[in-house]
């Protein structure tokens, strides 16, 4: 590669990215003055800054391979992702017959006929009763720690009825399993109208508040609008309820009853959930006796507990005067959801502290949203691989790792190709700094306001 090569990406790369800085500007500034003229430049901005960085990458891509490479990246990646999907349901299916063989769980698989004893399935889009013929879900966990009842079920997001699953299992089938799958995680409590908890987008939060919506996540964005893609959504009619302040910024409440909506989210309630970034990645909903949410993926034991022990901590907190059972209001007080204690007394894998935990808590120091373990792992390699090739641009000159062609360069082929690596490693920098930095991130609630 010569200078001006490097020269040429990295003024794509930065002319991509001032594309989109300059797209986020003219958005917020349509939000702001409702300015319809100024959202058609906003999405021009888009446009030209995504064909932008893909010809940059494409240009790239063009003078690094060549074809016995390429090849082997092809095959090694296709032998990978086969590996991966069967290995993801054998791992499920081991934990789920852990939890099972301890005598406090029971599994339940979606082609045969035996279904949860609580709770709510999936069908169209909709929550719906056990017995309804038009649920249907691919797997599902039901057990009991510290006095809840807890449910994991996993289903696609187009997911057929239960009498219609043999004749649909197709090519879209198989596409909707790789892409289309989603856990819901629910507890069981005491039967209370219908109560929604939806997190705002930064999009919707400028279109009502305007200058004072604050900047957006678009990374935050993009996670709640996939969790959302398939939620299940509750079948009872609802209101919106507006709340004042800081938490009326951040979420929307809908309830079938108002003013249990207005008892229910305490100052308390309201602090707590904004200060959990857990909170800002899917809706929060109360309905047909359980308390559940949604997120994009695989139900896996750590989303299991994980899930069931935040939305068991959300639901003590409410008062319990709307409990109509007190022997439930008794059991939630005494719950420990520490992550430590939660489903302690099941078969679950004993807890202990990894790199995703130590990341999530700085990042929750952060109000930032936490990270998966697939996540964390793919930014990783990405900070790696940008890291190191442009270390070596960087280092090229000085050390003459690519010789003998560095004698046939000029100073400037070597300026220019230090100048480059040096950006991709400050790149490399930008990517894992948020995964440590407890600074308070820019867009999340401040801490001081009221709730």
């Amino acid at each position: 590669m010569h200078g001006y090569q490097g020269l040429l990406l990295l003024g794509g790369y930065a002319a991509a990215v001032a594309c989109l800085s300059l797209g986020v500007r003219w958005q917020d500034r349509a939000a702001a003055h409702q300015d319809p003229r100024r959202r058609t430049w906003a999405r021009f901005s888009y446009a030209a800054a995504g064909l932008l960085a893909s010809a940059t990458t494409y240009y790239w891509f063009s003078l690094a391979w060549n074809p016995v490479v390429l090849a082997l990246l092809v095959g090694g990646g296709s032998a990978l992702l086969a590996w991966w999907i069967w290995w993801r349901g054998f791992a499920q299916l081991r934990w789920m017959d852990r939890l099972a063989a301890g005598g406090r769980a029971q599994y339940y698989h979606g082609r045969l006929h035996d279904r949860p004893a609580f709770g709510l399935l999936p069908g169209a889009g909709r929550a719906r009763q056990p017995d309804d013929p038009g649920a249907g879900f691919e797997a599902a966990i039901s057990l009991r720690t510290q006095g809840i009842d807890v449910l994991g079920v996993q289903y696609l997001h187009l997911q057929p009825p239960a009498d219609q699953v043999e004749p649909w299992r197709g090519t879209l089938a198989k596409l909707s399993d790789l892409d289309g799958t989603f856990a819901m995680v629910q507890v069981r409590t005491p039967e209370i109208p219908t109560l929604i908890i939806r997190p705002r987008s930064g999009q919707e939060r400028h279109e009502s508040h305007g200058t004072d919506a604050g900047p957006i996540n678009p990374l935050d964005d993009a996670r709640y609008t996939r969790n959302m893609t398939g939620a299940i959504r509750p079948s009872k009619a609802t209101e919106t309820v507006a709340f004042n302040g800081e938490f009326g910024k951040w979420f929307e409440v809908q309830a079938a009853d108002p003013q249990l909506a207005a008892r229910a989210l305490t100052p308390q309630v309201r602090r707590a959930l904004l200060a959990d970034p857990w909170f800002r990645l899917g809706d929060v909903v109360f309905s047909d006796g359980v308390v559940w949410t949604t997120r994009w993926g695989r139900l896996t034991e750590t989303r299991l507990f994980d899930a069931s022990r935040r939305l068991t901590a959300l639901a003590a907190l409410l008062p319990s005067g709307i409990w109509a059972d007190d022997t439930f209001a008794t059991a939630l007080r005494a719950a420990d959801t520490s992550a430590e204690g939660w489903g302690s007394d099941t078969a679950r894998r004993p807890h202990r502290r990894t790199l995703v935990d130590a990341v999530n808590e700085r990042r929750t120091i952060a109000l930032r949203t936490p990270v998966s373990a697939g996540g964390l792992v793919t930014r990783l390699i990405l900070a790696l691989a940008i890291a190191g090739l442009g270390g070596y641009m960087a280092t090229d000159a000085i050390f003459g790792w690519s010789e003998p062609t560095q004698a046939a360069r000029d100073t400037l082929d070597a300026i220019a190709l230090a100048v480059f690596g040096a950006g991709m490693v400050l790149l490399a920098y930008l990517m894992v700094r948020p995964l440590y930095a407890t600074r308070r991130a820019a867009a999340a609630p401040r801490r001081s306001s009221r709730a």
